[in-house]
């Protein structure tokens, strides 16, 4: 059933991008909204059980020139406690920085301040897992200021948000990891792709408690390019991931894959369309 979401005033736009819920009457929505005076800023809206409500977002950091702010995705491990993370800086993505906020019961939403990378001219984080209310873990990118590319997470404790070495595919000349997901605070898998020669290729690493590794995910047969958008782990021994496939037609078709501690394996995906009505898909959440 669809349910009733307010528009925040003078809005000439808005979108929500991620959704947690803690319980079946506390979820929290996050996105961007666009309008008036304040250019493109976060949005984040309640759900209470009987109704959707938004919430003030505190601003991001005043040093930061930017002309947009958005947040990319949230997770609320508890009815107390929710993380969502973004980018705040230019419309371009060439000069910001990663944007972390917390909400408690007690404060609401504050900044909640994460390092930059040192050389980076912009940072992303698009996708953010709470394995407790005490500990997280956010992924995205970032570009340095030479313009390459990197990935990027960065680990939440008590002492607040700290960057995590994470490995670059060498031929990687763009990489993104869009998506996280933290069964425990020493298992985290992340999905995401990277761009080598033109070409784009699925790309999933994993945080084993110590390190960040790359993950050997199967190359589907007859795949010309695989992206993976997003993962979802129940427990430190089973993740799913899902994104889509570019065929040898032309098509985009959907992908899904299964990791066990056997490693990564295809799960067949129902097409979209036919021969005679094709039609592109993809899958973005799981």
């Amino acid at each position: 059933a669809i349910q009733r979401t307010p528009d925040p005033r003078g809005a000439t736009s808005s979108f929500l991008f991620g959704v947690s819920c803690a319980t079946p009457r506390s979820c929290a929505a996050v996105g961007s909204v666009t309008g008036g005076t304040t250019g493109t800023v976060p949005l984040v809206e309640r759900w209470n059980g009987i109704r959707w409500t938004i919430e003030r977002v505190s601003g991001p950091i005043r040093r930061v020139r930017r002309d947009v702010g958005y947040l990319a995705a949230v997770s609320c491990p508890s009815r107390s406690v929710c993380a969502a993370v973004g980018y705040v800086g230019n419309s371009n993505g060439t000069a910001g920085m990663a944007l972390a906020e917390r909400w408690t019961r007690a404060r609401g939403w504050t900044v909640d301040p994460a390092p930059s990378p040192a050389g980076a001219g912009a940072a992303f984080l698009s996708g953010v897992s709470c394995s407790s209310a005490r500990r997280c873990t956010a992924v995205g990118d970032l570009t340095t200021r030479a313009g390459a590319s990197a990935t990027l997470a960065e680990r939440r404790t008590p002492d607040g948000w700290k960057i995590q070495p994470t490995p670059t595919p060498a031929a990687a000349t763009l990489v993104q990891l869009t998506g996280v997901s933290c069964p425990s605070r020493s298992f985290c898998t992340a999905a995401g792709f990277f761009e080598a020669a033109g070409i784009d290729v699925m790309l999933a690493e994993r945080w084993n408690g110590g390190r960040w590794v790359i993950g050997h995910t199967r190359y589907p047969a007859g795949a010309r390019e695989v992206e993976l958008a997003d993962v979802s782990c129940p427990s430190a021994s089973s993740c799913t991931a899902v994104g889509y496939l570019n065929d040898t037609s032309g098509l985009d078709a959907p992908l899904a894959e299964r990791w066990t501690r056997r490693g990564w394996t295809i799960q067949p995906t129902p097409a979209i369309g036919n021969s005679a009505n094709a039609a592109d898909a993809i899958l973005t959440g799981v």
